[in-house]
């Protein structure tokens, strides 16, 4: 009894100096971004009033509702950038791990760079309360110094600016309800990091009754981490997701009816990952829109094969004239080119996994190691090979794949669809596979299926040729052959 009035006594002196407390949306400007051991939001969703944090003494007071019962609690928070927390050495995540908060919980937060490490002691207390977090605020203006928000409900009436070098947190559970046309922009070296959990996901959505689409999120010369969010009802006049030499992180996250684009990537901005995604219906109904748009073929190459994309396009890659290392991963959507795909780059390697579809357009053509050394690797299987195929289905609606001499050793065709090809290139009938000064040791053409072609189906120039196991081919104009040595 003596203990608990201690206890308790101790509660009150710490909910009586309020010159110690800040409010955990505290507004913080690191110098190093991984030094930082704090936390600087901790809430129990839908449970909790406001939280105070101690910055002295590192202790954390968060009132919940008397009925809640502490033995089992799980807690959403948010650390210093990079940081992690354990709780008696067992690693602490966000709206996932649960605690028991019947007396004082001790969090041991390391720093992002492993130098610095602070205990924060957290203490839920029993009481009654009107300022509970799912109360709706409203997000407004231009944002000029890092900040964390609440997981609580915004409501977003204005376009949101993120000014140079600043930082916008949105902890698991936050909602953006965001009115018609509205946007956030990031500016020059500016960065959101929105850290979901799959029980609490950050949602950005059109404002309740509403009519019309928000605009997006914009990056210009920024960054973004994205995992377990929701994007739905943008895309106004562009993307919901635009970047502008920017890059970009998603993983977990569902992008939902966009009137445009799900994601629009420039020239010069990439994906650091995109995994686990699901879109559907975005830029169905809008000519020049696309559940993902790239620019520039070089972003594709962090497209992991775990997302589901639902759609009747695919993903769009306007220029695709590769001078890098690329590898394409299978999509439940095929890639659609706009140009002839031209793989020409110094040393580089192409590989193309299975799963992967190629729509090429009418008249063009897959051109590899013209003037440059190129390792280039299908990698199709049996039950998942990989398809080269054009949207309208019509023998020779496109030219076909041109090998050249350039081509380094330990290139291969494996388990791949070869369709509708072999329009005549400069007025010559070639093949849907033409090979001219490839070598036998360094080109194989492995169980493979070249069909309704209006050339040959495998052409090869003099002094050249492959290593052929196992192909197949249909419907060959009756003309023409199978296989073609040129003498």
């Amino acid at each position: 009894m003596r203990l608990s009035k201690v206890f308790n006594l101790s509660i009150a002196v710490l909910l009586l100096i309020p010159i110690f407390f800040v409010s955990c949306t505290r507004e913080v400007d690191y110098n190093n971004p991984y030094s930082g051991s704090e936390i600087k939001v901790f809430e129990v969703a839908d449970m909790s009033g406001k939280t105070h944090i101690d910055l002295i003494n590192t202790t954390i007071v968060v009132p919940v509702k008397p009925h809640i019962s502490l033995d089992s609690i799980t807690a959403t928070f948010v650390l210093s950038d990079g940081a992690t927390a354990t709780v008696n050495g067992k690693l602490q995540e966000s709206g996932i791990t649960k605690n028991d908060f019947r007396d004082t919980v001790k969090y041991l937060v390391t720093s992002g760079n492993k130098q610095n490490q602070t205990t924060w002691k957290v203490i839920l207390v029993k009481k009654e309360f009107d300022d509970i977090n799912t109360t709706t605020k409203n997000l407004k203006g231009t944002i000029e110094v890092n900040r964390v928000l609440s997981p609580t409900i915004y409501t977003v009436d204005e376009n949101i600016i993120i000014e140079k070098n600043i930082s916008l947190e949105i902890p698991p559970g936050t909602k953006l309800l965001i009115a018609p046309k509205c946007s956030i922009k990031v500016k020059e070296g500016g960065k959101i990091i929105a850290l979901g959990t799959s029980n609490l996901p950050i949602t950005f959505d059109l404002k309740e009754d509403a009519e019309g689409k928000w605009e997006g999120i914009h990056l210009q010369n920024a960054s973004a981490e994205f995992t377990f969010c929701i994007f739905k009802n943008g895309g106004y006049s562009d993307a919901m997701i635009k970047l502008t030499n920017s890059v970009i992180g998603v993983k977990n996250s569902n992008f939902l009816d966009a009137q445009n684009s799900g994601l629009y990537l420039d020239d010069n901005s990439i994906f650091r990952v995109f995994e686990l995604n699901t879109i559907v219906n975005c830029g169905e109904n809008i000519a020049d829109a696309y559940p993902i748009y790239l620019q520039d073929i070089k972003s594709v190459s962090n497209i992991g094969n775990t997302n589901k994309i639902t759609s009747n396009k695919g993903i769009f890659i306007a220029k695709s004239n590769s001078n890098s290392n690329i590898k394409f991963f299978g999509q439940t959507c095929p890639f659609i080119f706009a140009n002839d795909i031209i793989f020409d780059g110094h040393n580089t390697s192409i590989v193309i996994l299975s799963g992967s579809t190629f729509h090429i357009p009418k008249g063009k053509s897959i051109k590899i190691a013209e003037s440059q050394n190129v390792k280039f690797l299908v990698q199709g299987t049996e039950d998942n090979p990989v398809v080269f195929t054009t949207k309208n289905k019509t023998p020779g609606d496109w030219k076909g794949v041109f090998v050249s001499e350039n081509l380094l050793l330990g290139s291969a065709f494996n388990y791949c669809n070869i369709e509708y090809a072999g329009a005549h290139e400069n007025e010559k009938l070639t093949g849907a596979i033409t090979c001219k000064g490839t070598k036998i040791d360094n080109l194989t053409i492995n169980n493979c299926k070249i069909t309704s072609p209006t050339s040959h189906g495998l052409y090869f120039f003099k002094d050249s040729d492959a290593t052929l196991i196992d192909n197949k081919f249909e419907n060959i104009p009756p003309e023409n052959s199978n296989i073609f040595y040129e003498q």
